[in-house]
């Protein structure tokens, strides 16, 4: 199985072959969302290529990772064979209640409810507690 050096992948697609999203739908949309960089580059468009030696830094989680591109894969396998595909660079940035654009205060302000919340304040609330997401 040789890799000649012009051969490239989508990003989304080496991304759900190295077992980093659980599908490429996911992985689609954390690049389209612009959180993803490609040898430092800001990317967009899940249709970027990829190519042996690049290297990339995304948010998985409340985790920031660095990896570098080893192999462009043919399938997404098993994890063994994932692991095969990338070399961390650093090891992982655990990052808590943080915003990199914009710093936002440690606590949520809690409103006291009369009732039940409704279908709109549970949407509401939901959105405020999962707010702290990684956007370097």
């Amino acid at each position: 199985m040789t890799v000649k050096s012009n051969e490239t992948i989508r990003i989304d697609k080496w991304l759900w072959f190295a077992r980093f999203f659980k599908n490429r739908n996911l992985s689609a949309r954390i690049v389209s969302q612009g959180k993803v960089r490609l040898n430092g580059r800001r990317i967009s468009k899940p249709s970027a290529s990829l190519k042996k030696g690049d290297a990339l830094t995304f948010p998985q989680g409340n985790i920031l990772r660095l990896v570098k591109v080893l192999e462009l894969g043919k399938r997404r396998g098993p994890f063994k064979e994932a692991l095969t595909l990338y070399d961390e660079i650093e090891e992982k940035i655990y990052v808590d209640k943080a915003v990199f654009s914009n710093q936002v205060t440690q606590e949520i302000p809690k409103k006291k409810m009369k009732s039940r919340p409704d279908k709109r304040q549970r949407r509401d609330i939901l959105n405020q507690k999962y707010a702290y997401s990684v956007d370097y």
